[in-house]
């Protein structure tokens, strides 16, 4: 998830999204933060910065309004939609 370039709007990034949904799918499966990064990692797969998966990642992403289809804007808590 990003910003478009000159935009205040949110965009989908193509290449991360599937990543995204798999951690949100697999923590509402009931896997443990652990067993989803440790498979991630195990897969070779890194972070947008090249870093290995872990709770500290997995928590601001699962956390993070943008990817849970929301956005702040002047206090009020508007749904988005892609």
């Amino acid at each position: 998830m990003g910003r478009g370039r000159g935009t205040k709007k949110h965009v989908v990034d193509e290449n991360t999204a599937p990543f995204a949904q798999r951690m949100f799918a697999e923590d509402a499966d009931g896997k443990t933060m652990q067993e989803v990064y440790d498979e991630l990692n195990a897969q070779g797969l890194r972070t947008t910065r090249g870093a290995r998966f872990g709770v500290r990642t997995m928590n601001k992403m699962l956390e993070n309004q943008a990817y849970m289809g929301e956005h702040l804007h002047d206090d009020i808590v508007v749904a988005t939609f892609f």
